[in-house]
């Protein structure tokens, strides 16, 4: 219907706080339990990005989390899981090496009669570019 805009929003924002409030405890916990699983959730409209990064174990402190940790697009469900070495030998999951951080620039607000053109990560909206920070 003629909502789904605002649906779009509503979620986004809904799964956003959610997934702020996970990395605060997260950061918290991270002396013990170190290691951030990235969870890509279905969506109506997966991105390619996001799928590539499900099931991808870093260190909680590596700077791949500044930008990629969720939510960073529209309608993105993803999330991380937050492990310890006993959790990684029981799933047989490895520490992996961080994919590089691929910057592509994007044109946004043509229909407002302002359109410039923005940076951000590849698999990232823009708006949602901007560093995880507590």
């Amino acid at each position: 219907g003629r909502n789904w805009r605002s649906r779009i929003i509503y979620d986004t924002n809904l799964y956003a706080s959610y997934n702020h409030g996970r990395y605060q405890q997260q950061k918290e916990l991270a002396d013990v339990l170190p290691y951030w699983e990235y969870e890509h959730n279905d969506s109506t409209h997966p991105r390619l990005q996001h799928v590539g990064w499900d099931g991808l174990v870093l260190r909680a402190d590596d700077p791949w989390w500044d930008y990629h940790y969720p939510t960073r697009a529209y309608g993105c469900h993803c999330t991380v899981r937050a492990l310890d070495d006993v959790d990684l030998k029981h799933s047989g999951k490895t520490v992996q090496q961080a994919p590089e951080i691929e910057w592509e620039e994007k044109l946004i607000g043509q229909r407002s009669g302002q359109p410039r053109i923005v940076r951000v990560p590849k698999g990232v909206d823009p708006s949602f570019e901007h560093p995880k920070r507590l």
